[in-house]
């Protein structure tokens, strides 16, 4: 019995395919980590963050949050959906496969 070439090529596309998104996975994995170092830093070391996680206006009256604080808020809620998303398609595939 002879395997077909297409066969062949989807399971390599699968294998890259699984293999790129457990990558991105744990890159999320490591940016949820930082950044919520980064933000615990913000709120207890540096105080541009209050412990409810709003901007501190308190510092400079009129202020506004630079970029490197709206990029660490959108990393903080990213990065939790990105790795939450994986864990549950991953929990569906197992459930469908079994």
């Amino acid at each position: 019995m002879t395997v077909s070439p297409r066969h062949e090529n989807d399971s390599v596309a699968v294998d890259w395919q699984s293999r790129g998104v457990r990558f991105v996975t744990w890159l999320a994995g490591g940016v949820w980590i930082g950044s919520w170092y980064l933000m615990y830093l913000e709120v207890t070391r540096w105080h541009h963050v209050r412990p409810s996680l709003a901007f501190n206006y308190d510092i400079a009256p009129g202020a506004r949050p630079g970029q490197p604080l709206v990029l660490l808020y959108v990393a903080s809620v990213a990065a939790p959906l990105v790795v939450g998303r994986r864990g549950i398609i991953h929990l569906r595939g197992r459930r469908d496969a079994g």
